[in-house]
């Protein structure tokens, strides 16, 4: 019984140690037809386990195009991408020259202009990249989910306007190259639920304390008779 235990936790090891466990897509799987026509200069669909980028890089002075997160010590660190797709004049081709060696990931664009396409992997139901480009950043948030709860969920940066309620889409307007944009969503339904099992604990609490309180109340009286 232990050596299958041990065995199938080797098993699940080697599987996170070589990305078969992994959430991103195969190559085979990859499809941004529905996502290519943004009028943003960065644009994020967010995904469940995944999200993918879609950038406008006219306006990037040189081949190379670069990809960060922070890391937990507040340095860049690279980060591991898949299915990346240039877009020029309906043409989509196929970008294999990526280098995540350093502390950043380094895409050769193969020609100026254009868009370009990748999806990365993200945490739980919270989100945050910082803007590859200068520009206008959308976020297009699952569907069902909302973000706008002070409690439940975050938006940042501020000053953002919401395009679209199902699925929610927020529009920043002129954020800086490397300006960390973070969301934290919610299931829409998920408020009522967290009121209902407060009542309910409110409600069993009552009653747990008339209870008792009525248990100490004939106590007393059988102390006082004689």
């Amino acid at each position: 019984m232990r050596r299958g235990v041990a065995v199938a936790l080797a098993l699940v090891a080697v599987a996170l140690l070589t990305g078969c466990l992994s959430p991103l897509p195969e190559e085979g799987e990859v499809d941004y037809t529905d996502r290519w026509n943004t009028s943003a200069e960065t644009t994020y669909y967010i995904d469940d386990d995944t999200f993918t980028a879609v950038v406008d890089v006219g306006g990037l002075n040189g081949s190379e195009f670069e990809i960060w997160e922070r890391d937990p010590f507040g340095g860049d660190s690279s980060v591991q991408v898949a299915g990346v797709r240039f877009r020029d004049d309906g043409n989509v081709t196929n970008v294999s020259n990526v280098d995540t060696s350093g502390d950043r990931t380094v895409i050769e664009l193969p020609a100026e202009g254009g868009r370009l396409a990748y999806t990365a992997t993200k945490s739980g139901t919270s989100f945050t990249h910082p803007s590859p480009v200068s520009g206008s950043v959308e976020a297009h948030l699952p569907p069902g989910t909302d973000a706008r709860d002070f409690f439940l969920g975050r938006i940042s940066p501020g000053g953002y306007n919401v395009t679209s309620e199902e699925p929610l889409v927020v529009r920043w307007g002129g954020l800086e190259r490397g300006r960390y944009v973070t969301v934290e969503y919610y299931q829409r339904g998920y408020p009522y639920v967290l009121i209902g099992v407060l009542v309910l604990l409110l409600v069993s609490a009552v009653v747990v304390f008339l209870y008792y309180r009525r248990r100490l109340s004939e106590m007393e009286e059988k102390q006082v008779d004689p």
